[in-house]
């Protein structure tokens, strides 16, 4: 996962998480470890992340288009460090986990594209949080996935 230096600077918790996450990666196998490299971190602003994600021929079905399972576990990833870049009343120290994810398929990719990810926070209150994601293909600015991702607060039990 890399990160905009920039970004780094104007939001330390964002960047934090990130890095506690890379780390617990290279302690474990885990199943966002396939596309977690993949991943830049491009912009960053209150209640708002933008990600890049380069498709490769790993990260596609049998006919050769993003897998939809593999869009859904770039968009949970992205949308889920979104939280931490909440402004308002509420500050989560965790991305908390999932309560729900629903992904719109709207136009396929395929290898050697970049993907776009946008993610916008919509809610974030004492216990759950909701993102709206928009994924758009870089090269054409065509939408292709939508998603919103339902958030419930874990801060308290760790």
């Amino acid at each position: 996962m890399k990160i905009n230096p920039e970004i780094a600077k104007s939001f330390p918790d964002l960047y934090e998480s990130a890095l506690k996450y890379e780390e617990r990666g290279r302690k474990n196998k885990l199943w966002q470890e396939q596309v977690q490299n993949e991943l830049t971190l491009v912009g960053a602003e209150p209640n708002k992340v933008t990600w890049e994600f380069e498709i490769a021929e790993k990260h596609c079905n049998l006919i050769g288009n993003f897998h939809g399972g593999c869009v859904a576990t770039v968009i949970d990833v992205c949308s889920s460090f979104a939280i931490l870049t909440n402004q308002g009343k509420h500050k989560w120290q965790f991305v908390g986990v999932s309560t729900g994810l629903s992904v719109a398929y709207l136009n396929g990719m395929s290898p050697g594209q970049v993907a776009r990810i946008e993610c916008e926070v919509q809610h974030v209150g004492k216990s759950v949080g909701s993102v709206f994601t928009r994924v758009y293909n870089k090269e054409d600015n065509r939408l292709c996935y939508t998603s919103t991702h339902g958030k419930y607060r874990i801060d308290a039990r760790l």
